[in-house]
């Protein structure tokens, strides 16, 4: 009897009015939970590799508890694409809308996927991305590694070393792989 009652607390939510039977659909992607140390694994998994701006137009989606935790979060935002660097989709937009594993809520507060930084409006980043199932947006390839933060003056969250040594390397690796202006 628990356990059915923590799949139903699990596998349902309401998305933009309309009900999804599973979270997964909203996140998840087959190659979400693979960890990569080299920008060539992630660009060969990937439908789009693009650099962006952000801009100021997002979406913050915020599902919660019956005692108002959250349960499931994410935001979608859209960015402006300054240059593709692989296209398996054919993206023909100058414009993409990613969905991401944080939400702001309460006045600024934020609730982050360990390890995951928060997009900035204004600024740069280069994204390895998959286009979600039937929709026009993307999704992380992977939480940890998709995201190339290329501003010095971000936010950096303390984060324990390995994950911030494997950021580091898929940083260097994507500016050595790619030419970023």
């Amino acid at each position: 009897m628990l356990v059915s009652c923590i799949t139903i607390i699990f596998t349902t939510f309401k998305n933009g009015g309309e009900t999804a039977t599973n979270i997964e659909n909203v996140f998840m992607h087959e190659k979400h939970e693979k960890i990569y140390t080299e920008a060539q694994d992630l660009a060969a998994d990937s439908d789009l590799v693009v650099k962006v701006t952000a801009t100021d137009k997002s979406i913050n989606h915020m599902e919660t508890t019956e005692d108002g935790l959250p349960l499931y979060y994410w935001t979608e935002n859209e960015f402006i694409i300054q240059d593709v660097f692989v296209n398996n989709v054919n993206e023909q937009s100058k414009r993409i809308v990613v969905i991401e594993p944080y939400a702001i809520f309460n006045n600024n507060q934020r609730i982050i996927s360990e390890g995951y930084t928060p997009t900035e409006t204004g600024n740069e980043y280069i994204f390895y991305l998959v286009k979600k199932a039937g929709e026009e947006v993307y999704l992380p390839i992977s939480t940890y590694q998709a995201k190339v933060d290329l501003n010095e003056s971000s936010i950096k969250m303390q984060l324990d070393t390995y994950i911030e040594d494997v950021k580091e390397k898929i940083k260097q690796s994507t500016l050595s792989l790619f030419t970023v202006e």
